[in-house]
């Protein structure tokens, strides 16, 4: 009998479909395979493929700072308009967060946003002349381009001046225009020096 079941063992092997070749194969990896990793791996798949599960919301792009900023207020005086309010907010905001935060004191923006003012601590002693010039370039890029996405300038318009003063004494330390960049201003002589 025993020759018998080895001649027939080989015949039934040559026997087998393609596909049971490939489930007892199956079958057998699985065998091997700790249970609790299996019932993970359904776990997981069903938790990804359930049709019921609710999407998770999307983050909002990072240029929506809209939604998170206050609107600006009712009784706005008509010589103000919501885009330039919004414009000092958005860049007050910015600048109270930025890496600097402690060398900004506030700021003030005038006509129609073409001028801003900016106070420094006394910390602004402390800094090197790239690091005022660093400051003085991060006030005028950060205004520029919030009132960019907030269309506050018709077409040719823009940021004029930015001028940096001692929140102490309001003696000018730094000045920023388009044509000249940034000037410091050194001691009491207050002659510019291009950084």
């Amino acid at each position: 009998m025993a020759r018998d079941s080895r001649s027939t063992t080989p015949k039934q092997a040559a026997k087998k479909t393609p596909a049971q070749t490939l489930l007892g194969a199956i079958g057998a990896g699985l065998r091997k395979i700790p249970t609790t990793f299996v019932l993970v791996l359904i776990g997981l798949f069903i938790y990804f493929r359930s049709p019921d599960e609710a999407q998770p919301p999307e983050q909002p792009p990072e240029d929506s700072i809209s939604q998170e900023e206050p609107q600006p207020p009712d009784d706005l005086p008509a010589s103000i308009s919501p885009a330039f309010w919004t414009c000092v907010y958005r860049t007050d905001t910015q600048l109270s967060e930025s890496l600097w935060s402690d060398v900004y004191h506030g700021m003030e923006a005038s006509d129609a946003g073409r001028s801003v003012s900016v106070s420094v601590s006394p910390k602004w002693t402390d800094l090197t002349p790239d690091q005022r010039s660093t400051v003085v370039e991060l006030v005028a890029t950060t205004w520029q381009k919030n009132s960019q996405d907030l269309a506050l300038f018709e077409p040719g318009a823009g940021l004029e001046s930015v001028t940096l003063k001692s929140a102490d004494d309001d003696t000018i330390v730094a000045v920023w225009t388009p044509h000249d960049g940034v000037q410091l201003v050194e001691g009491e002589s207050e002659s510019p020096s291009h950084g």
